[in-house]
């Protein structure tokens, strides 16, 4: 009856629904790979610290091209943009393939980095212009639903991809289905406001709390997308227990994101969001924990449903304080901070793991747990022109 009822919902004249649906193959072609890049990078005979190594690119070309990119936005518009990340993402794909040296590695996560980042600068804003003002906590839980729906599936499938064909395989999928996902965008109308003021004017008192909420959220990226994977690959291994791990956890957020985005309203936004903050610091300390494969499904399918009380409210809010402030401004900001909060904790991890090897993991997943308080605690505290 509910899926009835969802379906009802579709209607690809409405631009968010657009949204919706290259959300969902968008998701489903990252999701077959993402979880098992750690993987790969173990599995081709690189270290743990050239796994940080591409990370570090990465998220460097995320810090750098946030501003520039988000510039570009605004001249050639918003879904201009993500049809244009296409070309790195398609590229990082291929290249990754054939990574066999440090040096490709990371001129591959230099290329992925600034894709994704490109996407990310066109995508959000596209998000915020076409939701429903009324309706923006509800919309953005469809959002999230949307591509958790496609992830729920695609990491035990690309787990299973891995196990009969092999890599090339999965990045070779992987490609195919990024470039069906952008056709919604071909021929719909386009948005590029924005970037009307000093982009210094967002890095005020009175943003302060957004900044330093997305900075600690950054350190959440860490875990989901660098040490949970990482820890899965060398303590669980096999690709299909990953996969299966990284499943459940999508599971875990689609199952709360579209009920999280219908009782979280700019009243109760701040207590829902520090009582799944503290859940979900519990979740990753245990995450250090696991030692079999059993026990890491159920911790994935936990994480993925108290970690999605967090970041939906956080985002829904991010929203409506882009209309309130400007939409590509407000964004720039963020990700530059998302970028930040990420590199330091990369950082802080790989020090970790020259300092303290045997211990690495329980402390970096206790970093990454402090780094959920704080962004329930400073979360909490954003106001939106409702509160």
């Amino acid at each position: 009856m509910y899926l009835a009822n969802w379906m009802q919902k579709v209607d690809l004249s409405q631009e968010i629904q657009e949204v919706y649906l290259h959300s969902f193959l968008f998701k489903l072609a990252e999701a077959l790979v993402a979880i098992f890049i750690p993987f790969y990078i173990i599995d081709n005979g690189f270290s743990i610290l050239a796994v940080f190594g591409f990370y570090t690119v990465y998220y460097t070309a995320h810090l750098l091209g946030s501003i520039p990119f988000g510039i570009l936005a605004t001249k050639i518009g918003y879904k201009h943009t993500s049809l244009l990340s296409s070309v790195f993402i398609l590229a990082f794909y291929l290249m990754i393939r054939g990574a066999d040296t440090e040096i490709l590695l990371y001129l591959s996560a230099l290329v992925g980095g600034t894709g994704f980042t490109i996407y990310w600068m066109g995508m959000n804003p596209e998000v915020a212009t076409s939701s429903d003002d009324d309706r923006t906590e509800e919309e953005t839980g469809f959002f999230f639903s949307m591509p958790s729906l496609a992830s729920m599936l695609a990491p035990f499938t690309g787990g299973l991809i891995l196990l009969y064909f092999g890599f090339n395989t999965l990045f070779l999928l992987a490609a195919l289905l990024m470039f069906v996902s952008f056709t919604p965008f071909l021929l719909s109308s386009e948005h590029r406001e924005g970037m009307n003021m000093d982009i210094s004017e967002l890095f005020t008192r009175d943003m302060a709390y957004d900044i330093l909420t997305y900075f600690a959220e950054g350190s959440h990226s860490v875990g989901e997308k660098i040490l949970w994977p990482l820890y899965l690959a060398i303590v669980i291994t096999g690709s299909v227990n990953i996969g299966t791990a990284g499943t459940l956890l999508a599971l875990g957020s689609a199952i709360t994101s579209i009920f999280i985005g219908k009782i979280v309203n700019p009243q109760n936004r701040a207590r829902v969001i520090i009582i799944g903050a503290f859940m979900a610091a519990v979740t990753l300390i245990l995450m250090a924990q696991i030692t079999a494969p059993a026990t890491a499904f159920v911790i994935s399918a936990l994480h993925g449903i108290v970690y999605t009380a967090v970041n939906l409210p956080i985002y829904s809010a991010a929203i409506r304080r882009s209309e309130q402030k400007d939409i590509m401004e407000y964004f720039t900001a963020r990700e530059v901070s998302l970028a930040m909060g990420r590199l330091t904790v990369i950082g802080v991890a790989a020090g970790l793991y020259m300092l303290y090897p045997e211990d690495f993991f329980v402390i970096s997943f206790a970093v990454v747990a402090a780094g959920s308080l704080l962004t329930g605690y400073f979360g909490g505290k954003i106001r939106t022109p409702e509160t």
